[in-house]
């Protein structure tokens, strides 16, 4: 985003690819008019668990469904029996104003949709602001640079200042202000 849009707020449009419950056929990743099967060796459970030393049992997901608990005989040919494809969004993202140059924004359930029907998860958007040719930031405050000549230091002066937006404004500088370089 610009310098002035991530000080004042903005809306911009945003296009994000991520995975989706396959269309072919709900998302099962099973062949069109073909049914996955429980796994037999978690009995859809999708969990498998083992005891160690005889004291200690250990709950794994299972290496047969991959933790699924269904098993595709007959894969889709459009997801290869994941039950996960591609999909392009379009949405409307709203830049609070003051956001800063790295900040992440988070968007509550605009991310990719959970596995086996799943709710989608979050999005995170991170902010890159683009710099402004005479203004800088410091925390939520403005900052920019005038030159003043040694004279108007060292007597004091009235000097216009550039605003973010506006027409400028007169500043009172005091006698005796340093000169920084």
């Amino acid at each position: 985003v610009t310098f002035e849009q991530a000080v004042e707020g903005t809306t911009v449009s945003m296009r994000t690819v991520s995975d989706e419950p396959c269309s072919s056929w709900r998302g099962t990743g099973a062949k069109a008019g073909t049914l996955p099967r429980v796994c037999p060796a978690c009995e859809g459970s999708g969990m498998r668990s083992s005891t160690s030393g005889g004291v200690f049992q250990i709950s794994e997901p299972c290496t047969d469904c991959l933790g699924r608990g269904l098993i595709v005989d007959t894969p889709c040919p459009d997801c290869d029996g994941s039950g996960r494809g591609r999909a392009a969004k379009s949405m409307q993202v709203r830049i609070p104003a003051g956001v800063q140059d790295g900040q992440r924004i988070r968007l509550k359930g605009k991310g990719a949709a959970g596995e086996n029907g799943g709710a989608p998860g979050d999005l995170y958007v991170t902010v890159d602001v683009e710099p402004h040719k005479l203004f800088g930031r410091s925390g939520h405050n403005l900052t920019i640079d005038v030159p003043l000549t040694f004279d108007e230091a060292a007597l004091g002066a009235e000097v216009l200042v550039p605003t973010l937006g506006g027409a400028p404004v007169k500043v009172r500088v005091p006698a005796g202000t340093p000169l920084t370089r």
